[in-house]
Formats: structure tokens, C-alpha cells, sequence
């Protein structure tokens, strides 16, 4: 997923938000579901740099 277009749309959600423009329980639903996918995706990511990292160290043991 492309972060900075994310990013823009997330933001664009915000500004409506802050400035008491309409925003419809659909849209809110969308923005949800989508910071709920970047949550879980960065999750995944840390996740496999943690192993990655774990791995790494194991091979620099010198026994």
C-alpha cells in the first residue's frame, strides 16, 4: 500500500471532520477498515523484521 496517497486521503478525511463538513457512517466505516489494513500490515512488517533481526544475530555468534 502506497503510504503517502493513504496519507493524503486520510488527511483529507480529517480536514472534513475538523471543519464539521458532512461525512456519511460509510465513509467513516471505509476510513476505519483502512486504518485497521495499515495497522495490520505494519504489524506484519515489524513482525518480520523482529525475525529477521533474531535471525541476524544468531549468525554473528562466533561458536
Amino acid at each position: 500500500m502506497d503510504y503517502n496517497k493513504v496519507g493524503i486521503w486520510l488527511k483529507g478525511y480529517l480536514d472534513a471532520i475538523q471543519s464539521g463538513e458532512e461525512v456519511t457512517k460509510a465513509q467513516l466505516e471505509l476510513l476505519i477498515s483502512r486504518i485497521k489494513e495499515l495497522i495490520s500490515e505494519v504489524e506484519e512488517n515489524d513482525t518480520a523484521s523482529v525475525t529477521e533481526s533474531e535471525d541476524l544475530e544468531d549468525d554473528d555468534l562466533p561458536f
